[in-house]
């Protein structure tokens, strides 16, 4: 547990770099409700969650109990814990409620879905209409994550989600080596 909580640590340390970069260009406000997809050690989970306020709610989605666990901590710590919902993953399924979230956040997870059409349309369904979905992953282009798999390109991220449903809406270029897509359902 131990090196899983300075892995995760360092993993945030490196989101932050970030954060407020991506943050402005989230179509949020207080009182909404968010899933954050791929959710790992909570680098967005806490600042999506002091963005909706104590009137919004934050879905932490991940796949390994030990992050969420450590979520959890990390919450409790800040003073979030209320605002934001544990949500044990599937790789085909967020498991949100139906109409339930104004946002989807997911940030260098895409690539690890083994069927991204069945897992976004499970997105789709949880999404309310008019609900926007923001995707970022590394884009192929820098660093070693490309040769270990773990990026995506953004076209291949783009024709997945419009042929689950979403419309294109943005792409913003303001993070080296990652694509970062805005869709509307």
């Amino acid at each position: 547990m131990l090196l899983t909580e300075l892995n995760l640590k360092m993993l945030n340390l490196e989101a932050r770099k970030f954060t407020d970069a991506i943050m402005g260009h989230l179509p949020l406000k207080s009182g909404q409700k968010v899933a954050d997809i791929g959710a790992g050690g909570g680098a967005f989970t806490l600042p999506l969650a002091r963005t909706v306020g104590a009137a919004g709610e934050v879905y932490a989605v991940d796949t390994d109990s030990l992050r969420l666990a450590y979520i959890a901590r990390t919450a409790r710590k800040a003073g979030l814990s209320n605002q934001i919902i544990l949500v044990l993953g599937d790789t085909d399924d967020c498991l949100i409620p139906e109409d339930s979230v104004d946002l989807v956040f997911s940030r260098n997870s895409f690539h690890h879905l083994d069927n991204p059409s069945t897992y976004f349309s499970s997105v789709r369904r949880a999404l309310k209409p008019g609900g926007a979905v923001a995707v970022i992953d590394h884009d192929g282009s820098r660093g070693w994550m490309p040769k270990h798999g773990h990026s995506t390109p953004p076209e291949r991220i783009i024709r997945v989600l419009e042929e689950t449903g979403f419309r294109f809406s943005e792409r913003i270029t303001e993070i080296p080596g990652q694509s970062f897509l805005i869709f509307i359902k």
